[in-house]
């Protein structure tokens, strides 16, 4: 019977589909299973963000606005992307490059660190911005994590 595409193979029956597709007549073994390994390593880490978007997605959408934070962190879907660890602090990363929001609990809880500077507090961009830059001395890649503007005249930048 064949398995539907995307169905969970074990690990020969991905080996043997695998082959079929990486078969190529003057490659040696070693390197057919290097390009296995490489193979599976960019599908993970593609379902790891399609999760973490879908996950992103559902917690904006769902998540009380204008509450406390607490209260925001504390969605089922926060939560479960605090579950995915370091692989998906790149991602994170990555969001608050694009648009900064609450994820520095998220980020603390799964590395441990703090880097917003005290004078930081309560002005996003400028938090977003510290944990960026401590991304960056953590070798997260600038293509990873693209930097956002950190303007000290910026309306959102400004202490309320």
């Amino acid at each position: 019977m064949k398995k539907e595409q995307g169905s969970n193979f074990n690990g020969e029956e991905r080996a043997s589909q695998l082959e079929q597709y990486l078969w190529i007549p003057y490659i040696s073994n070693e390197d057919r299973q290097a390009l296995t390994k490489f193979t599976d390593e960019v599908i993970e880490g593609r379902a790891t963000r399609d999760k973490f978007n879908q996950l992103a997605d559902l917690w904006v959408r769902e998540r009380p606005h204008h509450m406390d934070i607490s209260v925001m962190v504390e969605h089922p879907a926060y939560q479960q992307i605090i579950e995915m660890g370091m692989p998906i602090v790149p991602l994170i990363l990555e969001k608050l490059a694009q648009k900064p929001d609450h994820w520095f609990e998220a980020l603390y809880t799964i590395t441990g660190v703090d880097p917003i500077l005290p004078e930081h507090r309560g002005r996003l961009k400028a938090m977003a911005a510290d944990w960026i830059k401590w991304g960056k001395e953590h070798g997260y890649n600038e293509n990873e994590v693209r930097q956002t503007g950190n303007k000290e005249n910026d309306k959102e930048n400004q202490n309320p």
